[in-house]
């Protein structure tokens, strides 16, 4: 059996999760409870802000086996023009019932995976500038504020 697992969106519409031009690492931890070999691969895809996919990368294929965990991950750098990254779980090798557990998922801006803790990875962000004088349209409604954002990596 061979299959994906993209991980779902936070809602519908939702283009990915936003990056900036930096590396990143994807990983998580893969074992089986049937099958003694599983092939698993992490994969991360770039877009840019229209949805549009930059690129693609997948991370070396591990073998999962029925015993310890095994460490699943990719590690690329944003193309310049990347606005969001999308993360897949790639899977081949499975018997027909077979059980594959994933644990510790962890996305972070990074070259390579550091200690696994819940709520860490991504660099927050910080409001850099906010119109706050919105701009009456006609007849009745405002037009949307405007703001920027930046990446915090203090």
């Amino acid at each position: 059996q061979t299959g994906t697992l993209t991980l779902a969106s936070p809602y519908a519409g939702w283009p990915g999760i936003p990056v900036a031009d930096r590396d990143h690492t994807f990983a998580f931890y893969a074992r089986t409870a049937v099958d003694s070999a599983v092939s698993v691969g992490a994969r991360m895809a770039y877009l840019d802000d229209d949805g549009a996919t930059l690129s693609t990368t997948t991370g070396s294929v591990v073998v999962a086996g029925t015993g310890a965990w095994s460490q699943v991950l990719v590690a690329a750098n944003a193309d310049t023009g990347s606005a969001y990254c999308n993360l897949t779980v790639v899977a081949s090798g499975a018997s027909a019932g077979a059980l594959l557990y994933l644990d510790e998922f962890q996305f972070e801006a990074a070259s390579t995976p550091t200690s696994w803790t819940p709520g860490t990875g991504v660099l927050p962000v910080v409001i850099e500038q906010l119109d706050e004088n919105w701009q009456w349209l006609w007849p009745e409604y405002r037009e949307r504020p405007a703001f920027v954002l930046t990446e915090d990596t203090s």
